[in-house]
């Protein structure tokens, strides 16, 4: 897998995440300023994000969703979901990859009336863990 060293080091002071997590955990991410380099547990840094311009949008209006992630994975990929129906990807209403990009847009079309799930899926740390949500409306 390969590290975009460059990403974490311009973007650190948003990545790393206050917790009272203990470091005693099986999974770590190097994290590298300059030439100095520590080892963190994997849940202390937010691995991605996930938005959109606006939480409430109109019926028929196109909705660009903008992400960013620390690893370039090529089976990363973002969902949307009805509200609450994230489980199951048969239930997936409209879905498409990030082609292994660390930063990027993309542009979902024709949702009908109702409250949704933008889910950010990813193989980064585990099959198909979720990196990140965020919940939009269509009225």
């Amino acid at each position: 897998m390969k590290y975009n060293f460059k990403y974490i080091c311009t973007k650190i002071s948003i990545l790393v995440l206050l917790s009272s997590i203990s470091f005693a955990q099986e999974k770590t991410i190097p994290i590298f300023v300059g030439n100095v380099g520590v080892i963190i547990p994997a849940k202390v840094v937010k691995v991605a994000y996930l938005w959109t311009d606006n939480h409430t949008y109109e019926d028929g209006e196109s909705i660009l969703v903008h992400y960013t992630q620390i690893f370039e994975d090529p089976d990363s990929w973002i969902g949307i979901f009805y509200t609450g129906d994230t489980k199951n990807s048969y239930n997936i209403i409209q879905d498409l990859p990030t082609n292994g990009d660390s930063d990027g847009q993309m542009l979902f079309y024709g949702l009908p009336v109702g409250n949704y799930d933008l889910v950010f899926y990813g193989l980064t740390l585990e099959p198909q863990h979720i990196l990140d949500t965020t919940r939009i409306r269509v009225q």
